[in-house]
């Protein structure tokens, strides 16, 4: 977890992932006073998830099956939302250019799909990981 500090109408902003990617793991959220951003990109349609306290949640369509290059950002309180980049007036006014429709429809589809899928998927992945465990405490030790 990263915290740093920003011009802006607040101290700093904590970044944290919800799952890690390397290993799997599921971690918690930080008690934090100032803005958090929960990367939650491992986490949608994979294990149990609510946004809850985080300001900002980010996600990713290709990590759950949807298109490339397509992602969202949840915004607790759009009035802290502030543009990089001012000019086109797209999005609210956050973020300039032509939206790319057949990627954000694409990205809706394969969230749907995936939630409907959720329950059972995340009992088949700790199916797995129960599986992998046994296996490994099973395996020779080679430490010397």
């Amino acid at each position: 977890m990263t915290a740093f500090s920003f011009a802006g109408n607040c101290d700093g902003l904590l970044c944290c992932m919800a799952v890690n990617n390397e290993t799997g793991a599921i971690l918690e959220r930080p008690s934090y006073s100032n803005p958090v951003l929960v990367d939650a990109t491992q986490a949608i349609g994979k294990v149990p998830f609510a946004i809850g306290e985080a300001d900002y949640v980010s996600f990713s369509a290709h990590k759950m099956y949807g298109p490339k290059g397509v992602g969202a950002l949840y915004i607790r309180d759009p009035r802290k939302a502030f543009p990089f980049i001012e000019g086109g007036g797209q999005q609210n006014g956050l973020r300039s250019g032509t939206l790319n429709v057949p990627g954000i429809v694409g990205f809706g589809k394969a969230a749907e799909l995936l939630m409907s899928r959720q329950e059972s998927d995340y009992e088949h992945y700790c199916l797995l990981r129960g599986h992998c465990h046994r296996h490994a405490l099973r395996m020779p030790s080679h430490a010397h």
